[in-house]
């Protein structure tokens, strides 16, 4: 093979002398010659360089069995072939079965030359020869190796065809029938690479599916399980008659701005292993980027200041560790704080709004320390302080001096994707989801000419997903007040299925266009939430939570005390616990050791 994309050919204009190959630039040939024995080994490869001589100093761990030879311009020639051919008979000659050895070769001429064919008689090494630029099309292996190679079925019928052709103008000879048996094998070899391939594809595509569906799952579980957590106490406090002050922070440029040394110190004061550390430091360190406008890109430069990478799985992981001291706070009657990625969210609870004020300075004083002694930074147009009481004379309207700037406390702040209101009535937020929603089945029943299963898959990836974000915290607050604008999502989404009249009523649409109601899906993605958290270990706090929800009383009971009234009858007890980790790290584990095979043959001979 050719470490090289083009050549060129320099003659005289009188074209006397002899045509000589250049090299491209700073480019050139290199060829290497391979061997595939049926059995499925190989032998160690011929490689011919351009070159006068060679040098051992030149290759670094260099296999002792593989052979180098030179060339003027790395081609190969007839003594190189015949270098070849005994470099062929060394490696094969002790690996016979039989007396004879088929050697099947292109139609190079250095495989053709006297010097070659008595060497192969003398040692009982039967050779046969395709035509000249046919080994592409006739080579006997089940895996194309060559460019050339036909990568369709239909490409090689046809190929095949016109090497039929040919030989069907020639005389019968040992050589035709060879090269339409040949030709058989690499029909069925590509038709069975073509059955690989269309399984390989599909198993990758549901692969993809299946990690797909676990990841959404694990952020699914990990979101809903904040907004969850979060209201569990906020309704907890309700029912202890008190206030709940909440103030809401959002990280600029999370990832970013992740300062490598504080990372890797707070790493070390939490037990990380030295040689880890290293790891981080290096994948935190070296960084380039380069800016890309209307098709020209600028220079490669590093970055001083690289951060975490936004798309890898690790910085998540990492980030954990940097905002650890911040975030680090017991959940308990009194307040608490909880964290997804940027967002850091902490509340405290007291009698009325006014006494919360002390407890929300401590958290803007720690937030701020936090923030230079991380180098960090705080968005002040996202901060946001709310008190939630369904009592107006409990709350309070005094702000709150953050960086210099003045943070009013509001009606109703967005968390993690949920606009939540002073008393969780949520209306605001739904009314907002409808909105969303509508508007993508809107672009749905603005495509023409697709079949109802498509619409219906479509509805449900695109529009359903849409207005069911975080339902199983606001499902409670699902009332007759507030279902119009949600069933105007579902009459447009079955009206792009099957096409139904505008008039006809909600609930017939859904049936003939066989999708689930709106309150069908909350409650089944609610079950399934239910489930989930019962596979959660003990130490998470959702899963603490549930075990207290049958002791409520009446009032204020948290959204899924309604799921779990309806399946009270059902042991969730017994369900696995599906933990983070199959062994915790600092858990010793099992020392593998392995043995070279000739040890092991040795040893089992004796026994």
């Amino acid at each position: 093979m050719g470490v090289a994309a083009t050549s060129k050919v320099v003659t005289s204009s009188n074209r006397v002398s002899r045509a000589v190959m250049i090299q491209p630039g700073n480019r050139e040939w290199v060829t290497v010659i391979e061997c595939v024995n049926a059995s499925g080994w190989s032998l160690p490869p011929f490689v011919i360089l351009s070159s006068k001589a060679h040098q051992s100093s030149w290759y670094r761990d260099l296999p002792l069995d593989w052979t180098v030879g030179v060339s003027d311009n790395g081609w190969t020639t007839d003594e190189l072939g015949f270098e070849w051919v005994k470099h062929f008979n060394q490696h094969t000659a002790a690996r016979t079965a039989g007396v004879y050895r088929l050697l099947i070769v292109d139609g190079h001429s250095s495989h053709a030359t006297p010097e070659f064919d008595r060497y192969c008689a003398d040692n009982k090494i039967i050779t046969l020869c395709m035509p000249p630029h046919t080994s592409h099309l006739l080579q006997p292996l089940d895996i194309a190796t060559q460019t050339e190679t036909p990568h369709t079925v239909a490409e090689l019928q046809q190929k095949v065809r016109y090497l039929q052709e040919r030989l069907r103008r020639q005389p019968e000879s040992p050589t035709s029938v060879a090269i339409r048996q040949l030709a058989k094998s690499a029909q069925l070899a590509m038709q069975s690479a073509a059955i690989l391939v269309e399984e390989n594809k599909k198993l990758r595509e549901e692969n993809q599916r299946q990690r797909y569906k676990k990841s959404q799952q694990r952020q699914y579980i990990a979101s809903e399980g904040v907004l969850q957590v979060q209201q569990a106490q906020q309704l907890a406090a309700w029912r202890g008659r008190r206030t709940v002050s909440l103030i809401s922070f959002d990280v600029k440029g999370a990832y970013n701005g992740v300062c490598k040394e504080r990372l890797l110190q707070r790493m070390k004061a939490r037990g990380i292993p030295q040689k880890l550390l290293q790891w981080v430091e290096a994948f935190c360190s070296g960084r380039t980027a380069s800016i890309q406008v209307n098709g020209q890109t600028s220079e490669t430069r590093e970055l001083p200041q690289a951060g975490l990478p936004q798309g890898s799985p690790l910085s998540p992981i990492l980030f954990l560790f940097f905002n650890a001291d911040l975030v680090q706070r017991r959940i308990d009657t009194y307040g608490g704080a909880i964290a997804f990625v940027d967002d850091f969210t902490a509340w405290v609870t007291g009698p009325t709004a006014q006494s919360n004020r002390e407890g929300i300075k401590t958290i803007i004083s720690d937030a701020l320390d936090w923030e230079r002694r991380s180098g960090a930074t705080f968005e002040a147009e996202k901060t946001a302080v709310i008190h939630f009481t369904k009592k107006a004379y409990k709350s309070a309207t005094e702000p709150f001096l953050i960086k210099g700037q003045s943070v009013s406390p509001k009606d109703h702040v967005k968390i993690l994707g949920v606009l939540m209101d002073a008393r969780l009535k949520y209306h605001k937020h739904i009314a907002r989801a409808a909105a969303k929603g509508l508007e993508a089945a809107l672009e749905l029943r603005r495509l023409r000419g697709l079949s109802p299963a498509v619409a219906r898959q479509l509805f449900t990836t695109t529009v359903a997903p849409t207005v069911d974000y975080a339902s199983n915290v606001w499902m409670h607050a699902f009332k007759d007040r507030v279902i119009g604008p949600i069933n105007r999502v579902q009459r447009v989404g079955a009206q792009a299925i099957i096409g139904t009249f505008s008039t006809v009523a909600t609930w017939v649409t859904e049936a003939e266009a066989h999708i689930p109601s709106a309150q069908e899906r909350f409650w089944k993605r609610a079950v399934k939430l239910w489930t989930d958290i019962h596979a959660l270990p003990e130490t998470n706090p959702l899963r603490r939570n549930t075990s207290r929800m049958r002791r409520f009383r009446k009032q204020h009971r948290s959204p899924l005390y309604q799921v779990a009234d309806a399946l009270k009858s059902i042991e969730m007890e017994q369900m696995e616990t599906i933990r983070p980790c199959v062994l915790a790290p600092w858990e010793k584990r099992v020392q593998i050791v392995t043995e070279n095979a000739v040890h092991l043959q040795v040893r089992d001979a004796f026994m």
